[in-house]
């Protein structure tokens, strides 16, 4: 498996800026793939897909989707996660937006292949200057994506004026934990994982502990806060799958770095959790 130079020389790049737009544009469109994010992985046997569409399950439950709802998701990707948010949980209209036009584009066709567009609308937007006004949204949904905006803690300043009184923040994120095992390895993971964040655009404000993540949120006003980490459900079952599809005579680099990851995931340097934050004031729909 061969990678051309002009990619590997843009991917070297990447760690001397901040802009998940030239990120994104690096990925592209990998062949075959509905999502972006790295799946929920509720049983061994599960493919790509199925994990991917099992953590959009996971965050419309935490989010407690209803049919009532008017929602905001944030950093929408390819527009998938929408797509099936409306058809499980039947929620009345999703807005979505994002920094990447190549997404927007992507977005907008699954739209109206699928024929949702007076359900679905996407635009063009920054998650720490949402724009629309406050208090119209039951909930704001932000799926692996917080971590890019400069700052996650402005967008959860953001995402509070726009929900509704009673209303949710749910997120699926990628926090910094404590870095486990001995000394030397210590010093590896951290410096792999600072690799890590430098080409995956984590902004150095947005490399929080779980305490920090907390603060953050009840600093912008958020109450009923909760936070779960499901890092064995996301990093290391994923790095397995991967490892399972490559060939051990052939894609000798691509599993060397494999197995890399798998000891860096098992450090605890990178942490996935799922939390929920609400809005004082009674649910919406709930008003006496």
């Amino acid at each position: 498996m061969s990678v051309p130079l002009s990619t590997i020389r843009s991917a070297f790049f990447l760690l001397f800026t901040q802009d998940p737009r030239r990120l994104y544009t690096l990925l592209g469109i990998p062949e075959g793939k509905r999502y972006l994010n790295l799946g929920y992985w509720e049983r061994s046997d599960m493919n790509l897909e199925e994990a991917c569409d099992e953590l959009v399950r996971k965050v419309g439950s935490l989010a407690r989707l209803r049919a009532e709802d008017i929602v905001l998701d944030v950093g929408f990707g390819f527009g998938q996660q929408a797509v099936l948010w409306v058809e499980e949980f039947a929620c009345r209209k999703i807005f979505g937006i994002n920094v990447t036009p190549l997404h927007l584009n992507e977005s907008n066709a699954l739209i109206r292949r699928r024929g949702l567009q007076e359900v679905i609308r996407y635009q063009l937007g920054d998650a720490v200057a949402i724009p629309f006004r406050a208090n119209c949204f039951d909930k704001v949904l932000a799926l692996e994506c917080a971590f890019h905006f400069k700052t996650r803690e402005k967008f959860f300043r953001e995402a509070y004026r726009v929900l509704k009184p009673g209303g949710l923040l749910v997120t699926a994120d990628i926090i910094r934990g404590k870095v486990r095992g001995r000394w030397p390895n210590q010093v590896g993971h951290r410096l792999f994982g600072f690799l890590q964040e430098r080409f995956w655009q984590i902004p150095a404000e947005n490399r929080n502990d779980i305490s920090q993540y907390r603060r953050y949120l009840e600093r912008a006003g958020f109450s009923e806060i909760m936070a779960t980490d499901v890092s064995d459900k996301v990093f290391g079952s994923l790095v397995s799958y991967y490892l399972s599809k490559s060939q051990p005579h052939e894609d000798l680099l691509i599993r060397l770095l494999l197995n890399m990851t798998r000891g860096f995931c098992r450090s605890g340097y990178l942490r996935y959790t799922l939390s929920r934050a609400s809005k004082p004031g009674p649910a919406p729909g709930e008003e006496q």
